[in-house]
């Protein structure tokens, strides 16, 4: 399967595997008994495989290779040479550091310093590459890590429970949970130490954080969306004083962030709410995000009759 890689050395192996999103020849080799970024290399591997699956659901099959050095004067690999692989499609890097041994490489590390040495600068993203400090091969659990692991657990498990018993999570039920562990909450919100417990507790926190922002503006919306199909469509002295009466609305809801609702983790497909309460929001927000995209000296009519045709598609998804 390998054999035109024969004639390279190591690192130029590695290389060429990121390079091509080989996840099965980075895993050959790589050492088992080595850590990388100072995690094993299945947990390496592993954050690895996520971000090679999200630059190929942009199309990308290969990454382009730019040499460079670590610029961040405070970091252990400053000067130290690397490499940013750069998805063109999906316009993401992935930056790092090869410490070699001759032509072994002994470890990888991720760098948020690299400067490319041939000057060329972009626009691209930086795949971040971080472990939870429980994750790292030198952690020693201290008490106070052993109990507040217990007691983050309790909740997430007080979780999953209900999730079994009902097949599904109410959005209700989280909020009561949270509410039962508010002081908790506002604890390891206060002290967080970067351990694997609170980022899956902290996943489930923001979830439901997000979703209340949303549903404030629930009422608001309702109406505006009620006042905009009560007009014609070619009435632009009635969709203009709509735009100005319900800007201030959109305003705070562009900055509210709708993302999280797609392409969410598994778990979080149990996590049942009735989208209903949050469907009028997503609405009033395209509607204007439709409007402001077109050339406003376009004829009216034929913008929110585009809308309308545009706004049947997409939401037959929800």
């Amino acid at each position: 399967m390998f054999q035109n890689l024969v004639m390279l050395n190591h690192t130029a192996t590695l290389l060429n595997a990121i390079e091509n999103l080989n996840l099965n020849l980075l895993d050959v080799c790589l050492d088992d008994s080595k850590s990388y970024q100072d995690v094993s290399k299945e947990i390496f591997l592993g954050e690895l495989k996520n971000i090679f699956y999200r630059i190929k659901q942009s199309g990308d099959t290969k990454l382009e290779i730019r040499k460079g050095h670590c610029t961040n004067k405070a970091c252990s690999n400053f000067k130290c040479k690397g490499y940013s692989f750069l998805a063109k499609k999906s316009n993401e890097r992935i930056d790092l550091i090869f410490e070699e041994k001759g032509d072994v490489t002994e470890d990888i590390y991720h760098c948020n310093g690299l400067k490319i040495d041939d000057k060329i600068s972009d626009n691209s993203s930086l795949a971040i590459i971080e472990f939870p400090e429980d994750f790292k091969n030198d952690f020693v659990p201290t008490d106070n890590y052993i109990s507040q692991s217990l007691r983050c657990n309790k909740l997430l498990n007080e979780i999953q429970f209900l999730m079994q018993k009902q097949a599904c999570l109410m959005l209700d039920d989280c909020i009561n949970l949270f509410e039962q562990h508010k002081i908790y909450v506002e604890e390891t919100l206060a002290n967080i130490e970067g351990f694997s417990f609170e980022i899956k507790f902290f996943d489930y926190f923001f979830f439901i954080d997000r979703l209340l922002k949303l549903f404030k503006f629930n009422d608001e919306c309702i109406v505006a969306m009620e006042d905009y199909n009560l007009f014609a469509a070619d009435d632009e002295v009635s969709f203009l004083s709509w735009l100005k009466s319900f800007e201030g609305c959109y305003n705070a809801l562009d900055n509210t962030e709708f993302n999280f609702l797609k392409n969410l983790p598994d778990e979080f497909d149990k996590i049942y709410f009735d989208k209903d309460l949050i469907i009028h929001c997503v609405e009033l927000k395209e509607v204007f995000q439709f409007y402001k995209a077109f050339d406003k000296n376009l004829v009216l009519s034929k913008i929110i009759e585009s809308f309308s045709k545009e706004h049947e598609h997409n939401f037959g998804k929800w």
